[in-house]
C-alpha cells in the first residue's frame, strides 16, 4: 500500500535498486520527491532476507495491528513461525517498514557539493518506524518535504542511523530549468523500481516451505522437530534446490540491514497545511 504524507490515507496499490546509505560519519543531502511512502509488513528471515508477511494488511491500521500483536499466526505462516520456540530464532516477528524516492545530490563526504555543481540521482530510501516518525514530525512542522533538503549524518553504518537536520530550501527547486529537469528525470527513473518489491520479497508458501526447510537442515543437519506438523516443511527438497536457496542469500537475501530499536507510532492526524504546485505534480508521477 501507499501512505499518503499529505492527506495521511493510505492507498492500495528484485530486490536489486539504488538504496541510499551512507558511511560512518558521512553526510549526505536529499530531498524526498513525493509524499507518498510505499509502506507494509515484514519479516527478516534468516538466509533470505526480508519476507512480506501473508497477513491482511490493506490499511495503515491493519498494518500497526499486525505490528502491535506480535503477527497473525492464523493468516500467515511467517508469523505462525516467528512464535514456535523451534523456528523463532529464524524467523522475526512482523515490523512494519515505508519506502520513498529520495533526490540525493553528489557531494563529499561532507555534505559539500562536487565541484559546486548541483548534480543528483535517484535513490530508495528504507524507512523503519523511528525515522518514519522523524519525517512526519517534520513535516508537520515545516509543510511540504519536497521544498525542503534534508541533511543526513550517519551515526551508524550497519543500521543506518541518521541525524536528520531540514534545511530551508529545496536546491532542485531554486531555479526553474533545474526544477523542470529534476520532474523529467525523476518520471523517467521511479518507474524503474517498485518500492514493495524493494521492501521485501514476494514469496509462495509452497516455495517458502521449501526454502525454509533447506535453511533448518544447514543450520541444525540433525534436527527433524516439526517437519511432519501440518506438512509444514516438504522432505522432498533436491540438492539442486539447496543451491538455489543459499545462492539467492549470497546474493541477495542479506542487503537489507535490519532495523533497530524501533516503536510503533502513534496515530497522527490529518495535516492542515496547504500543498503547493511542486508537490501536486510530482504526485502525479509516482508509479
Amino acid at each position: 500500500m501507499k501512505y499518503d504524507f499529505k492527506d495521511e490515507t493510505v492507498q492500495s496499490t528484485g530486490l536489486r535498486f539504488p538504496k541510499l546509505e551512507l558511511k560512518k560519519d558521512e553526510v549526505g543531502r536529499v530531498c524526498p520527491l513525493s509524499p507518498k511512502f510505499e509502506a507494509t509488513i515484514t519479516h527478516w528471515v534468516t538466509k533470505l532476507g526480508y519476507v512480506h508477511c501473508f497477513a491482511k494488511a490493506d490499511t495503515w491500521e491493519q498494518l500497526v495491528a499486525i505490528e502491535r500483536d506480535g503477527g497473525k499466526p492464523d493468516e500467515c505462516l511467517l508469523c505462525e513461525m516467528a512464535l514456535r520456540a523451534d523456528t523463532k530464532e529464524i524467523v522475526q516477528l512482523p515490523n512494519k517498514r515505508m519506502a520513498t524516492y529520495a533526490l540525493r545530490y553528489k557531494t563529499d563526504m561532507r555534505g559539500n557539493l562536487l565541484g559546486g555543481q548541483l548534480s543528483y540521482y535517484l535513490e530508495i530510501w528504507l524507512l523503519g518506524n523511528k525515522k518514519f516518525r522523524e519525517l512526519q514530525n517534520l513535516r508537520k512542522e515545516w509543510g511540504n518535504l519536497q521544498n525542503h533538503d534534508l541533511e543526513i549524518i550517519c551515526t551508524e553504518a550497519k543500521y543506518q542511523n541518521f541525524d536528520i537536520t531540514l534545511k530551508k530550501e529545496a536546491l532542485w527547486n531554486k531555479d526553474k530549468v533545474v526544477k523542470q529537469a529534476v520532474i523529467e528525470y525523476f518520471k523517467a527513473e521511479a518507474v524503474k523500481y517498485d518500492l514493495r518489491k524493494c521492501l521485501g520479497d514476494e514469496i509462495d508458501i509452497d516455495t517458502l516451505k521449501r526454502r525454509f526447510e533447506v535453511i533448518r537442515r544447514r543450520m541444525s543437519p540433525e534436527a527433524e522437530v516439526g517437519l511432519s506438523e501440518q506438512d509444514m516443511f516438504s522432505k522432498e527438497t533436491t540438492k539442486k534446490e539447496e543451491e538455489d536457496v543459499f545462492a539467492k542469500a549470497e546474493t541477495e537475501g542479506n542487503i537489507f540491514p535490519a532495523e533497530e530499536g524501533e516503536k510503533v507510532p502513534e496515530a497522527t492526524t490529518k495535516e492542515e497545511k496547504k500543498e503547493t504546485e511542486e508537490s501536486s505534480v510530482l504526485d502525479s508521477l509516482v508509479p
